[in-house]
């Protein structure tokens, strides 16, 4: 037993000096850093801004229909803000890492509602997500 525990002891300790790799955080981490700043920072915004999980994992063709059926629509962006400043209706973002970009029915989407007073942003970071949601608070008149 004594002769397993120092062999194990010896394979933590050549572990310890690998060089740590820090990998980019998911869209779901980045997404979830964002409520939770915003829940501290502007708890009355926090109030009025929720998900859309469009890119929800399904189990089944049928789960995929069914949700297709009750209005579920393929490129809405991941977060809004319903909060009207003095120049859009409300606020869209939508989370990307990486060197994700935005699909096809994102593009049609954000190109919709655009035209119709809305503020759409890609944001890649919690601190990008930060700064677009202080900008557009701060053109609240």
């Amino acid at each position: 037993m004594l002769k397993y525990l120092k062999q194990k002891a010896k394979r933590k300790l050549k572990s310890v000096n690998r060089p740590l790799i820090f990998k980019q955080p998911s869209e779901y981490v980045v997404q979830s850093m964002f409520f939770t700043w915003l829940y501290y920072k502007h708890p009355n915004i926090w109030d009025v801004t929720f998900s859309i999980p469009n890119g929800a994992v399904l189990k089944s063709k049928w789960e995929a229909i069914k949700l297709l059926k009750s209005g579920l629509k393929p490129g809405v962006f991941d977060v809004f803000v319903s909060l009207p400043n003095k120049y859009y209706h409300g606020l869209y973002l939508e989370f990307k890492v990486n060197k994700n970009t935005l699909t096809p029915n994102q593009i049609k989407f954000s190109g919709s509602v655009q035209p119709m007073g809305y503020a759409c942003y890609i944001v890649h970071s919690i601190d990008e997500a930060e700064k677009v949601l202080e900008g557009y608070i701060n053109d609240r008149a």
